[in-house]
């Protein structure tokens, strides 16, 4: 499986590259990723996902803008229900030769219980595809993965399996989720949950619209763990919704119907 997504990540790259060709501005970039959470060596232990969270760098020679998008895959090793995780982001920051991205999150579930002796495995990380939003003209990107990297990236985590759940430590990090991620239009507000959030910490939100404008957030009710953000001034169309915490950044989609 993932020799089949890598062939079609790289049928992806050439047809980016034709395009390239076709508008006559490309920008150039060299990229190199970097986990930030798990570490090495940080034991799971099934049934569990495995918060994963990371960044990348661009090495030069062009810059990265906020508006561009890209591709992760995010896959492991060891054997049972959970296939790859595949997310699309845009950047969302601009990225000049030499800075690194915002840290972005997700997770993936590990459910193997046919061993119960401690092991390592392989969790994968791969970054691809940076395409650009043509719908404000921006130059053509393409990405290649800096001379570096080790490719395929990953690191050696270790993994048991425990039938007590009181046995399950894992270091987790803070999500985001939305509830629900599709509204109609003129609705009171967005239902923005937070999990494994010190209560400590105050979250801020920016709203952006699918072309990237900033959309002035006010009125946000809720505390600890649970918000509300009012989008009864909203269009129908789709929406990002940008939460801080704490130096994290999370990036959640939502639609808005008529």
């Amino acid at each position: 499986m993932k020799h089949i997504i890598l062939r079609i990540f790289i049928l992806l790259c050439f047809a980016e590259g034709f395009i390239c060709s076709a508008l006559g501005q490309i920008r150039q970039v060299n990229i190199g990723y970097r986990f930030i959470n798990p570490k090495p060596e940080d034991l799971f232990v099934s049934p569990a996902q495995i918060p994963v969270s990371f960044r990348f760098y661009n090495y030069g020679k062009d810059t990265i803008y906020s508006t561009d998008s890209f591709t992760y895959i995010i896959s492991h090793e060891i054997l049972g229900p959970y296939k790859e995780v595949i997310g699309r982001v845009k950047v969302g920051k601009t990225i000049i030769p030499g800075d690194s991205s915002e840290v972005f999150s997700d997770s993936i579930g590990v459910n193997w219980t046919n061993d119960h002796h401690t092991y390592h495995f392989k969790l994968f990380l791969l970054c691809s595809y940076f395409t650009c939003d043509r719908n404000n003209g921006s130059p053509v990107i393409r990405a290649t993965i800096d001379s570096s990297q080790m490719y395929p990236y990953y690191i050696l985590l270790r993994h048991n399996y425990s039938s007590s759940v009181d046995k399950l430590k894992l270091p987790f990090l803070p999500s985001v989720s939305l509830n629900p991620n599709m509204l109609s239009s003129g609705s009171d507000g967005l239902n923005i949950h937070l999990q494994n959030v010190d209560p400590n910490v105050i979250p801020s939100f920016k709203l952006y619209s699918v072309n990237d404008q900033i959309i002035t957030v006010t009125n946000v009710s809720g505390s600890d763990q649970n918000f509300v953000v009012p989008v009864n001034n909203l269009l129908p169309g789709v929406y990002y919704l940008i939460t801080e915490l704490n130096g994290l950044r999370f990036q959640n989609t939502f639609v808005v119907t008529n």
